[in-house]
């Protein structure tokens, strides 16, 4: 525990442990893309980008990379696509003598856009559509990636179904090449009902799109819980000496057959339209600190995962 709370004189020791994190999780297609995911970490990391991105800011609620913070390196991933970072290396070089603390802003720059330039990161709200089968009938999905409020990260994903030959869904149009063409309102939409509860998140879209979704899907990458956070009533305190990232996925589909709840944070599953099924599950890593108190807690609650633990 010690080294954890030490840790925290490093600015970069809560982003690696982030990463750590996140990696051990391995969150599937139901949540955000893992590659950019630690793709943007590594762009905040001030042994990377130095000073450029700074002030490092952490949402006070949810520990996770506060919304202006992440939006500064995806606004300089839009420098990065036109920038020389060679260039940028030689300007450091040529005014290191004169001003150190302007080379070292050059020099950071050119080692942050190296790496911008060969990876993506993530979004702060992107829709994108897929056709997944168009035979027996016509299967849409959507996918909403998003960093909402609080830092969370937010996939949303939605399956549409349609009779057989469908190519006009509204807002969705398929071309003759299969490509699904998305209109604008259609993120505004999922954006306005980022944290809907998925059935009337459905009945939305049942007003916009003349199709029925038939799986719906919302997976959150946070809350990242740290050393200074105000953890949920019950929640054993002691797991604030350490670090644990959540991972949260929902699914309300009619695939569904057996409802089930294994998140202990939320509520009951709430009501839902006949013939769907729901399941909501919470997978936790966490840190040495964290691990045992979380273990024991978790332990209480018969059918929960266990924590992983990250070393």
């Amino acid at each position: 525990m010690a080294t954890e709370q030490a840790a925290l004189s490093d600015d970069s020791a809560p982003l690696r442990l982030l990463a750590a994190c996140l990696h051990t999780l391995a969150p599937n297609e139901d949540h955000v893309p893992l590659r950019p995911a630690l793709a943007h970490l590594f762009a905040l990391n001030p042994q990377l980008s130095g000073e450029l991105l700074a002030p490092a800011e952490w949402d006070a609620h949810t520990g996770m990379p506060a919304f202006p913070w992440v939006e500064r390196a995806i606004a300089e991933h839009g420098l990065a696509t036109s920038s020389d970072p060679t260039a940028l290396a030689d300007r450091a070089d040529r005014v290191r003598a004169l001003d150190p603390a302007l080379a070292e802003r050059f020099a950071a720059r050119a080692k942050l856009h190296v790496h911008l330039r060969r990876e993506a990161l993530l979004p702060t709200s992107r829709v994108t559509a897929v056709v997944r089968e168009v035979r027996r009938h016509t299967l849409v999905t959507l996918t909403h990636d998003a960093v909402a409020t609080g830092g969370l990260w937010v996939r949303t994903r939605v399956d549409l179904m349609a009779r057989e030959g469908a190519r006009d869904l509204g807002p969705l149009r398929l071309t003759a090449a299969l490509e699904v063409q998305v209109d604008p309102g259609v993120a505004h939409v999922l954006n306005r009902h980022l944290h809907t509860p998925l059935p009337l998140l459905r009945e939305q879209l049942l007003s916009v799109v003349p199709a029925a979704p038939v799986r719906l899907t919302r997976g959150t990458i946070g809350p990242f819980w740290q050393p200074g956070l105000a953890l949920p009533l019950g929640v054993p305190a002691a797991a604030a000496s350490g670090f644990t990232l959540h991972a949260v996925t929902e699914t309300l589909a009619v695939d569904v057959k057996t409802s089930s709840q294994r998140d202990p944070l939320s509520g009951p599953l709430p009501a839902r339209p006949e013939g769907y099924g729901w399941f909501r599950e919470r997978r936790l890593a966490a840190s040495p600190a964290a691990y045992d108190p979380l273990r024991t807690w978790l332990s209480a609650h018969p059918g929960l995962l266990i924590p992983v633990r990250i070393s």
